[in-house]
């Protein structure tokens, strides 16, 4: 019963959002972010059967990792903007593009462990066998997100998901 009154809540959401936005409203990438954790938050629901408390749980997790994996893509493009500027002004000394290499390098690694780290956050609700079926509708999840931003890009309405700009 529960899931059921889950799943007609988001359904309402999603459907009033689409009444109600203008112009634009599904080029805006905050809005598209917030209809994928709908999406991806139901479809785990689904997948999992997950109680009402398994729910809340997860979400956390995974907005925790989502917030982390945001803030540090963020840094990567700053950092990439400024090596980019100091590459191409001649007064930038050896010490500082040092200092960006290694910044930037640093956050790679960490953005490289994050998926690691959530897999180990989400082992607090999910067995082994369950954390196994996250990775894999975890894959799922983004070949259909890829595959939808390819064909949002073959319309004519956004560019291709290849990873952040740079």
């Amino acid at each position: 019963m529960k899931k059921q009154i889950l799943f007609c809540a988001l359904a309402l959401v999603l459907m009033i959002s689409e009444c109600f936005a203008g112009p634009g409203f599904r080029d805006r990438p905050r809005d598209l972010k917030e209809r994928f954790v709908i999406l991806r938050n139901w479809e785990l629901i689904q997948e999992f059967d997950l109680s009402e408390k398994e729910a809340q749980k997860v979400f956390g997790i995974l907005k925790k990792y989502d917030d982390d994996r945001v803030e540090l893509i963020n840094k990567r493009r700053k950092l990439l903007k400024e090596l980019r500027e100091d590459v191409d002004r001649s007064s930038s000394s050896d010490a500082r593009l040092r200092d960006l290499m290694r910044d930037l390098t640093d956050t790679n690694v960490e953005l490289a462990k994050l998926p690691k780290r959530q897999l180990e956050g989400l082992g607090e609700v999910f067995n082994i066998r369950d954390q196994a079926r996250f990775l894999l509708f975890s894959e799922r999840l983004a070949g259909q997100v890829r595959a939808l931003a390819g064909e949002r890009h073959r319309r004519g309405k956004g560019t291709p998901v290849s990873g952040p700009k740079q």
